[in-house]
């Protein structure tokens, strides 16, 4: 039998097995992201109609003649999917069951059966789906509610393969000290770093750095993340002293500080970011709108110096400074140089011209501009003006790159006008979320027109 099988694999050489161009790939589910551009290939095959006899063969494990099919990282599945999980996920590959109830279905299958996990289960669900829209859109919807960003009524799914320490108590490089991961444990990061809090312990350091208290330990085994991340933020501070006093301090990244491959990079910490603010005090007042803004413009000309676009600019990564009550930027590790692709978005975020993109299958196409953080402004002073709505308030979280996409001025305008009570609030905002992108603000006309605001 094998012999057979063996001489009809011979026949039908042939054939021409074409990889894809650069493809979307969706990302090991990143939590707060939405997904994951990449000029590499994809490793599927694709085959004519006519060689439907050599698919089978290719696909098939005789016996263990053939090897299983590898996914697209050239390894096998971490997890597998049994008859069930299959075929919903086949059925929302034809659309006959949506993103969030797959999700749903996939948390209480996961919760039933030992040693299988809702991260593994729906990055194998969404390598079943052979459409790449539709599993561009898997991905962006579990991000979404993994998310803890503007979509707060959302259900968190927390993914944290970095295990991080749970005893107060706990000290790094002999120089910090972890005092607590508060009452709901440590904040996670993308789903792949953990942020706790922490204190100066050596007392060799002197300087400004010594006077910083208290502090942020963002642990995770991604180096690459945080390095970049790290020199986002000494590169941008560096451009003078507005962008010190609006972003966020780096003391020291310490890489393997535990010697199994956990890194960590410690910075000054704020007292709460602006999502929690909003949850606790409703809508903010012009005034407090002019200071926010005025300091995520300062961070904009910082970008624009370095030729860099945040493409994360929103409520969770800004946070208020302990007793000076002002505002500086937080997780710049998503910036990226001017007209590269976004190495992630966030949906309620993502300005128009990248989610018609997203909706068309051509998301690998999207490049990144100025133009982009200024939306992300507007949506931004949009959430803190309204007391925490976005611009397309009520809608599933999986139609909002739909939405953003068909999005026309005028529904923008009217959608800014309903959600916003103050009118001169609304009139700004509405100057920022431009439909075309050639006719936005740029960073520095934003800071002039605070002055009429």
């Amino acid at each position: 039998m094998r012999g057979a099988v063996f001489l009809l694999a011979i026949l039908f050489t042939f054939v021409s097995f074409t990889p894809s161009a650069a493809a979307f790939r969706p990302s090991p589910l990143l939590g707060e992201k939405c997904f994951m551009f990449s000029s590499q290939p994809r490793q599927d095959i694709r085959l004519p109609l006519r060689s439907s006899t050599v698919l089978f063969l290719v696909n098939f494990n005789w016996g263990g003649f053939l090897r299983p099919r590898e996914n697209d990282r050239g390894r096998v599945p971490e997890a597998s999917l049994d008859d069930a999980c299959q075929a919903k996920a086949l059925a929302f590959s034809r659309g006959a069951m949506t993103a969030s109830s797959l999700i749903s279905f996939l948390k209480k299958y996961a919760a039933s059966k030992k040693g299988q996990t809702l991260d593994k289960l729906v990055e194998a669900s969404a390598q079943v789906v052979p459409n790449e829209s539709r599993r561009a859109l898997l991905i962006k919807t579990y991000a979404s509610l993994s998310s803890s960003a503007q979509a707060s009524s959302l259900t968190r799914f927390t993914s944290a393969p970095f295990t991080s320490p749970s005893v107060s108590g706990f000290l790094l490089g002999g120089k910090y000290r972890v005092i607590s991961t508060g009452s709901q444990g440590p904040r996670i990061s993308s789903g792949k770093s953990a942020v706790l809090d922490a204190v100066m312990e050596d007392n060799s350091v002197t300087g400004s750095r010594k006077g910083i208290s208290p502090l942020k330990a963002k642990l995770s085994r991604n180096l690459a993340a945080l390095q970049r991340e790290r020199n986002n933020i000494i590169a941008l501070r560096g451009t003078g002293s507005a962008a010190k006093k609006s972003i966020i301090e780096v003391l020291e990244l310490m890489e393997n500080y535990d010697g199994r491959g956990g890194h960590a990079l410690v910075m000054e910490a704020g007292k709460e970011d602006l999502v929690a603010k909003i949850k606790r005090d409703g809508a903010s007042s012009r005034q407090e709108l002019k200071k926010i803004c005025a300091t995520a413009g300062d961070v904009l000309l910082a970008l624009e110096k370095r030729r860099l676009v945040w493409t994360d600019l929103r409520a969770a990564n800004f946070v208020l400074m302990q007793g000076s009550g002002g505002v500086k930027a937080i997780d710049l590790e998503s910036a990226v140089p001017l007209n590269e692709k976004p190495v992630d978005c966030t949906p309620e975020v993502t300005p128009p011209e990248v989610a018609s993109l997203y909706v068309q299958g051509r998301l690998t196409q999207a490049t990144v501009a100025p133009s982009y953080d200024v939306w992300s402004l507007g949506i931004l002073l949009l959430f803190l003006a309204s007391g925490g709505k976005n611009l397309f308030e009520g809608e599933a979280s999986s139609r909002v790159m739909t939405s953003l996409a068909s999005a026309t001025q005028e529904k923008v305008d009217l959608q800014v006008d309903r959600l916003v009570g103050d009118t001169k609030s609304a009139a700004f905002i509405k100057k920022l979320l431009v439909v075309d992108p050639k006719s936005r603000l740029s960073a520095a006309a934003v800071k002039r027109n605070l002055l009429f605001f």
